[in-house]
């Protein structure tokens, strides 16, 4: 006679990870219609100025407005709208992010804020921070009595 093993718990791990996996689909679902995003920024630090690179694909260069504060705060804002007419039945699937979105950024005194250069191309968002020329210290001859 053959025993055959009984384990109750051997198949708990498939059902819980679908289960999970399902959820987030439907938070993901939920989130993504119409809400905030953020977009992902890089920053290249050179000798003469600062780049920060915005991903923005799917945006208007009209949709996005750049703006300093008093408080030398550069903020970048925009909104990604959605132009499909597909309807929502029809989707099986969407991951797309559409809605406002917002990053802000403090600038050092270092920066020069009236000649911040910006350019939209290809939904990359290039904006020049150029840095302000800091005068040498002059070297000064003390003689020797």
């Amino acid at each position: 006679m053959t025993m055959l093993t009984f384990e109750p718990f051997s198949g708990l791990d498939t059902v819980t990870r679908r289960m999970f996996d399902n959820m987030n689909d439907i938070h993901r679902t939920i989130h993504s219609e119409h809400s905030e995003f953020t977009p992902k920024v890089d920053i290249a630090h050179e000798e003469k100025h600062i780049t920060l690179l915005v991903e923005i694909p799917g945006v208007k260069k009209e949709d996005v407005k750049i703006s300093i504060n008093e408080d030398r705060v550069l903020q970048i804002s925009g909104e990604k709208k959605q132009t499909e007419t597909i309807e929502e039945e029809s989707f099986i699937r969407t991951e797309r992010r559409f809605g406002s979105f917002s990053r802000s950024f403090k600038l050092t005194d270092l920066i020069d804020i009236h000649g911040i250069q910006a350019e939209f191309n290809n939904g990359v968002l290039s904006v020049t921070l150029p840095k302000i020329e800091q005068e040498q210290p002059k070297s000064i001859e003390v003689p020797i009595a």
